[in-house]
């Protein structure tokens, strides 16, 4: 029996030595055939093929008497959240309330002005005139002609369909143009047409300079909420010197940071509780695009809005922004007013 175990172990360890290793078994797993994969370069950044002229068919559908082309714009799942109306999901309802909203406008014109493109987002503004033939906003058929700028949000899907359309548009702006609203509306002059010229189009390039233009415009709107101390001086560094703020419900634009200093503090001696809360925002070359609400309690009177106790607000905005040197040098804005709840604020 000693002389089998003695056996055993010898065996064993010669075994152990570099002398009796042969050669090693083929690898399980051919790992060359990962290297395809590893070095197969990445989407490119923007829209696919099929995504690419989605705002242009979008814009074509609305200029369309009867939609034409939106139907099959749309995925089956589609949502819409548009000014001035519920929020309906469907095909056939976001055509119908295109319809209802858009439709009451006879001789429709709608032209692009501007198209900023993502991968998987697309933001048009544009121009749309008509002659209001139909029920609109509440008011019925006035026979007065209509213009408004407006601004959608398209989310593309990769086969050439929109998941969902955000759309604004100054609400209270165009009912007072059908003579409904408060003085202070009526009493503006019409939206100037914009000069003819083609869209311009950019798409984004996931640079530096985009990213740090989308910091920049997340501290304005931190510092228009802040209650910490030194956010006006934030607030106004953020914009350039010669910065202007467009908006339809005022006669002029902001200029420059004294008016712009006056906008913040005007707006948070009538806002109590101030809240901004960003839904989307996009850096896409010189442009940053952001769709924000703001939110709180009614403390007095917001330039054309009067003074309601208890009552709650809630803006939804969409800013086009174009940057120059880091800084905000013109903001462009949508944004429905018109849209205030009695209910005090939670």
């Amino acid at each position: 029996m000693k002389l089998i175990r003695w056996l055993l172990v010898a065996m064993a360890m010669s075994a152990c030595t570099s002398d009796g290793v042969g050669p090693a078994p083929a690898a399980p797993v051919n790992w060359r055939s990962f290297d395809a994969v590893v070095a197969a370069p990445a989407r490119a950044r923007g829209p696919s093929a099929k995504e690419r002229h989605v705002a242009e068919k979008y814009v074509a559908s609305l200029a369309s008497p009867t939609f034409d082309g939106l139907d099959a714009l749309l995925d089956d799942t589609v949502h819409l959240a548009i000014a001035g109306r519920n929020d309906v999901r469907g095909k056939d309802a976001v055509v119908r309330a295109h319809a209802a909203t858009f439709g009451a406008l006879d001789a429709r014109t709608v032209v692009p002005l501007r198209v900023l493109r993502t991968d998987k987002t697309q933001i048009v503004e544009l121009w749309m005139t008509g002659t209001h033939a139909r029920e609109c906003l509440g008011v019925a058929p006035t026979g007065r002609p209509v213009g408004m700028y407006a601004v959608s949000i398209l989310s593309t899907l990769d086969d050439g369909t929109l998941s969902e359309v955000r759309t604004y548009f100054d609400v209270a702006v165009t009912r007072a143009q059908l003579g409904v609203g408060p003085k202070a509306l009526l009493e503006l002059p019409a939206p100037n047409a914009p000069p003819s010229a083609p869209p311009a189009v950019l798409d984004d390039a996931a640079s530096d300079e985009e990213a740090a233009n989308v910091k920049t415009v997340r501290k304005s709107l931190d510092a228009l909420e802040g209650h910490e101390g030194g956010e006006e001086a934030a607030y106004a560094a953020a914009f350039t010197d010669d910065a202007e703020v467009r908006a339809l419900d005022r006669r002029r634009p902001l200029r420059g940071r004294a008016d712009l200093v006056s906008y913040f503090r005007a707006s948070r001696r009538s806002i109590g509780q101030l809240d901004t809360t960003i839904v989307g925002i996009w850096g896409i070359g010189s442009h940053v695009v952001v769709e924000y609400r703001v939110t709180g309690e009614q403390l007095g009177a917001i330039e054309w809005i009067p003074f309601v106790r208890d009552r709650a607000v809630r803006f939804e905005i969409v800013d086009v922004i174009e940057m120059r040197g880091g800084k905000m040098s013109a903001v462009h804005r949508y944004e429905d007013r018109n849209e205030l709840d009695d209910a005090p604020p939670r």
